[in-house]
């Protein structure tokens, strides 16, 4: 029974991160912003996260499982589990700045058509450079980290970008019910990018706050698990383009070239790095399903509301740049 009314939870989602919890929840606690209540969805972690959550933090809720089902699962649980106007997604390969989650929360509570709030990500074993601005989307249907690499002092300006990380994402509780949850099927890897691009399509907006700060270990998780990290990337990059590309949009900019060239090349690319089961595994996962991902994108494109013209404009014209990739 919750004692108060709270404003916020933050949703952690962890497979075996207890390491990892040790270095983010001590930054939460230390947020200059209080109201807020902690969720970590547990997805059957072996190394006793959630025993070492119940005896150094009780006042954080665990939400337990007994296997992986993934952070689209793990999200989507938090998020149906909590009942405050806002949520914060976070990774817990994560550490906050003090004023991190005030500058988030003061940014979505002006702006009614914002869905969802990133921060300045910088990296967190190389500090002075970003991890992402946001996300962008190139003219090849592949997403990419906005000021990847690139020194902390750029963007430095609040703006409206195309895609957000789920690295931490701000998120307004009552549109994220409208846009829809977090597509299971993907397991982890691109949901965000799903997410977002469902949300575009149905007219809402994304904004970067610069002056909230957050330090990502990256891949903290994902490392572990190499082979399925790989088959994870190919398909799901293959099954946001299926769903979520109405065919106007396909048709320009030679999309209906550039996205099979650049499947093919990806393809070839994990192949010559031995990963033959990787590339058979996602193809053949998109030929089984393929009717029912022609449903579920059906339903997306019924909820349309942002006309072709605008959608194109967003995604960043560097149709040529996946050819340099060739050069093994």
């Amino acid at each position: 029974m919750r004692k108060e009314k709270k404003e916020l939870t933050v949703i952690i989602p962890n497979w075996n991160g207890k390491k990892l919890l040790k270095n983010c929840l001590p930054s939460l606690y230390k947020q200059s912003f209080k109201n807020f209540e902690i969720v970590v969805v547990d997805n059957g972690s072996t190394d006793g996260s959630a025993e070492w959550l119940r005896t150094t933090y009780p006042e954080v809720t665990i939400i337990s499982f007994s296997k992986n089902k993934g952070f689209a699962f793990a999200v989507n649980k938090g998020v149906i589990f909590s009942q405050t106007p806002y949520i914060l997604i976070l990774n817990n390969d994560t550490v906050l700045e003090k004023n991190c989650v005030k500058a988030l929360i003061s940014e979505i509570k002006r702006r009614k058509k914002v869905a969802a709030i990133t921060p300045k990500v910088l990296l967190m074993d190389s500090p002075t450079l970003i991890d992402s601005a946001g996300d962008y989307m190139n003219t090849a249907g592949q997403a990419f980290h906005r000021g990847f690499h690139e020194p902390k002092e750029k963007y430095s300006k609040k703006k409206e970008v195309f895609l957000v990380p789920a690295t931490a994402l701000l998120i307004n509780r009552k549109l994220f019910g409208k846009i829809g949850k977090f597509d299971e099927t993907f397991f982890a890897y691109g949901e965000d990018v799903d997410w977002s691009f469902r949300a575009r399509l149905q007219g809402y907006k994304f904004l970067y706050e610069p002056k909230a700060i957050v330090f990502h270990k990256g891949s903290a998780t994902g490392k572990r698990l190499s082979s399925f990290f790989q088959y994870l990337q190919f398909r799901n990059s293959m099954i946001i383009v299926i769903k979520n590309f109405p065919i106007g949009l396909f048709l320009r900019r030679f999309r209906f070239i550039l996205i099979p060239l650049t499947v093919l090349h990806t393809a070839f690319y994990l192949l010559k790095k031995g990963y033959k089961r990787e590339v058979l595994n996602s193809f053949s996962f998109i030929f089984k399903n393929f009717r029912k991902l022609l449903k579920v994108r059906k339903e997306i494109l019924r909820k349309r509301r942002i006309k072709i013209d605008k959608i194109d404009k967003m995604m960043i014209k560097k149709e040529w740049r996946f050819l340099k990739c060739f050069q093994w």
